[in-house]
């Protein structure tokens, strides 16, 4: 046999042992805002085999509920206005320290419309995240009073952008 054949064989036999054209494997992988949480469970390939693929889902997964599908568009919302840039939110990868971190934020609504220095008129962490977002200027959390960096209006931003935005952060 000679090198070139010989060479040829070995591709076409690590094709077959990859199970599946390099077309096909990309349609495995999902390509979301964030990180593909890795499971330990095998993975179907399309000619029917498993392995074991870290941090791969097969092609038909889509978001579990409700949920999930709004806390994905609230981070592409989150992205597309750089609410990042100020604010550090860890499902967005996003390290700002200009202004309070969006980590936590549905937990910490609830007790800042608590305390006696709330200055806005939110009475639920689902206002109180929209208030922030709407009327920025309404409270300043304890720490950032004096900061040179305010948080602009969102002029441009719609009711359904708005809606995600807001359901995303309640459930960070």
């Amino acid at each position: 046999m000679s090198l070139r054949r010989c060479i040829s064989c070995l591709l076409f036999i690590f094709l077959l042992a990859s199970c599946g054209t390099a077309a096909s494997m990309s349609t495995s992988l999902v390509t979301a805002p964030t990180s593909v949480a890795p499971h330990a469970s095998p993975v179907p390939c399309e000619c029917g085999a498993k392995a074991d693929r870290v941090g791969l889902v097969p092609p038909t997964a889509a978001p579990a509920d409700a949920s999930s599908a709004i806390v994905a568009q609230g981070l592409l919302v989150y992205k597309k206005y750089g609410c990042g840039t100020c604010h550090a939110l860890s499902a967005a990868n996003a390290v700002g320290v200009t202004a309070p971190s969006s980590d936590g934020i549905g937990v910490r609504a609830a007790e800042r419309i608590a305390s006696p220095g709330y200055t806005g008129h939110a009475t639920s962490a689902e206002a109180y995240i929209r208030e922030s977002i709407t009327d920025p200027d309404i409270y300043y959390v304890t720490g950032f009073e004096l900061s040179q960096t305010r948080m602009p209006r969102p002029v441009a931003m719609t009711e359904t952008e708005l809606e995600a935005l807001v359901q995303m952060l309640l459930r960070q």
